[in-house]
């Protein structure tokens, strides 16, 4: 653990959860690059020039990196196969230290990363509508 010494700052990646995928004994996130987003359309006058602006289609997404991880290799082999569920999945994400990007998300990819000299990632991407669930299944 760091110490910190002259202001406080929000440190590491700690306390984040997608759930039915990461916990601490199936992987260990590395990064986590959250992001809020939005269709812009522009109203212009009749000289071209603008005078407002609309906002929709908003939306947020993420991409989290996980090294696979067990009490054993066979294990973290298994882990590594259930960090890569089938795209569309539903995962709920959750930060202990913030809650703006607490939600339901679907999957958008997820790739394994492996070199032989470094441990296996997951990078996975996912995103959601801030206005509509869209992760239900319509039957």
């Amino acid at each position: 653990m760091a110490d910190q010494k002259g202001v406080g700052v929000v440190w590491g990646v700690n306390g984040i959860l997608l759930t039915g995928l990461l916990t601490t004994t199936v992987g260990k996130v590395q990064s986590n690059d959250l992001e809020r987003k939005a269709t812009r359309r522009e109203v212009m006058d009749c000289n071209g020039d603008l005078v407002g602006q609309i906002f929709l289609d908003k939306r947020r997404s993420g991409t989290i990196s996980v090294i696979p991880s067990g009490a054993t290799i066979a294990a973290a082999k298994t882990n590594m196969d259930a960090l890569t569920p089938a795209i569309g999945t539903v995962l709920v994400f959750a930060d202990a230290d913030g809650t703006v990007f607490d939600g339901s998300y679907s999957l958008l990819s997820a790739k394994l990363a492996r070199a032989k000299d470094q441990e296996a990632v997951i990078t996975m991407d996912f995103e959601m509508s801030e206005t509509n669930d869209a992760t239900a299944i319509v039957s």
